[in-house]
């Protein structure tokens, strides 16, 4: 892995750039890395308390996808006196909590972290995130420890891409608020139960639903 890529991951992560920081990140990407500045591990890196409920939902969807991407949850963060800090921009001299990165696992570092918010009403909200994100971590092992793994020659990969790109052949049409795509129905139709019960639904129901197929 490149330490130009390597600075860019940390950079997109540090700025909260998420959709493009999972669009960059390559298939053999090493996630046994720490941050540059903080030697925190990539999921304590991800685990930001949000400051307004906006955020949450961004947060929890990169450590659930960091998660099933191969990030683990038992890789510690390194020796240092660096720390995450959080205060109310009215009163930060008597409101400020922090914990340190060293040594910490993501659960170790949010159970830190609840353990530092508990009691503390005017945190309720970030208390209650830390929770949300235990949830996603567990769905997200679950999910990764059930799907079987597989080797694939990369030829086979090579010809499943081409195959994805071979729009001429594509007989449907997906319609949403941004624009169309095209796509093989009957590849969407086998990835997913849920595609294929729409697809399979009258006609009508399928425009409700923003999709519809291309009759040739």
């Amino acid at each position: 892995m490149s330490s130009d890529y390597l600075e860019l991951f940390w950079s997109l992560l540090d700025l909260s750039k998420h959709d493009e920081l999972r669009s960059t990140i390559p298939r053999n990407f090493s996630w046994n890395i720490l941050h540059p500045v903080d030697q925190t591990a990539v999921l304590v890196a991800a685990c930001k308390l949000p400051v307004v409920a906006q955020e949450e939902e961004r947060i929890l969807d990169l450590i659930e996808w960091f998660v099933k991407s191969g990030a683990s949850i038992s890789q510690k963060s390194g020796n240092t006196n660096r720390c995450y800090q959080v205060w109310k921009t009215k009163d930060k001299d008597n409101t400020t909590i922090k914990v340190e990165f060293t040594g910490h696992s993501v659960m170790s570092y949010i159970n830190a972290w609840r353990q530092a918010l508990q009691g503390k009403p005017e945190w309720k909200q970030q208390f209650d995130f830390l929770a949300k994100v235990v949830e996603r971590i567990a769905r997200a092992s679950r999910q990764l420890h059930t799907r079987r793994r597989a080797s694939v020659d990369e030829g086979i990969v090579d010809i499943w891409e081409k195959y994805l790109h071979a729009t001429i052949s594509h007989d449907l049409t997906i319609e949403a608020s941004d624009g169309r795509v095209t796509a093989h129905a009957q590849m969407l139709m086998a990835a997913s139960p849920v595609v294929q019960a729409m697809l399979e639904s009258p006609m009508k129901e399928r425009q409700t639903l923003g999709i519809s197929e291309n009759f040739k």
